[in-house]
């Protein structure tokens, strides 16, 4: 399936209910799961929207959609992480697809956000990139 041509709900049967998980954050996509979910479906939402997010509650009943936001670490993860890092046992290296200096910040986000050639950018201060 082409993510950008289709949309998973077109494989899912309107008679069978669906659990849907947006990890996104994208404002919207909350609205576009309840219009495309069938009855009896549950949308967790995992993903942090960074501001407002409207949604049409009329929708939801009328489906019986329950909606979960859930937090999607816990506290002792944080610790485990923090140890594999610091012992070696994750290479955290293969993460980071490129560097910025602090004056080059809002072009990193640009780039993060329109041509897909980057997935974490580190920001270092010492860097002379300008």
């Amino acid at each position: 399936m082409d993510a950008n041509q289709d949309s998973p709900f077109d494989q899912v049967d309107a008679a069978t209910s669906a659990a849907v998980y947006d990890c996104t954050g994208v404002s919207g996509m909350l609205e576009s799961c309840l219009q495309a979910v069938p009855r009896g479906s549950e949308i967790v939402v995992a993903g942090i929207s960074h501001g407002q997010e409207a949604i049409t509650p009329s929708i939801a009943i009328s489906k019986e959609v329950t909606i979960r936001f859930v937090s999607f670490y816990e506290q002792d993860e944080f610790a485990t992480a923090l140890q594999m890092l610091a012992s070696g046992e994750i290479d955290w290296r293969s993460w980071i697809s490129g560097q910025v200096s602090l004056e080059n910040v809002a072009h990193a986000f640009e780039s993060l956000n329109s041509n897909g050639q980057h997935v974490k950018m580190l920001v270092t201060p010492s860097l002379n990139n300008a």
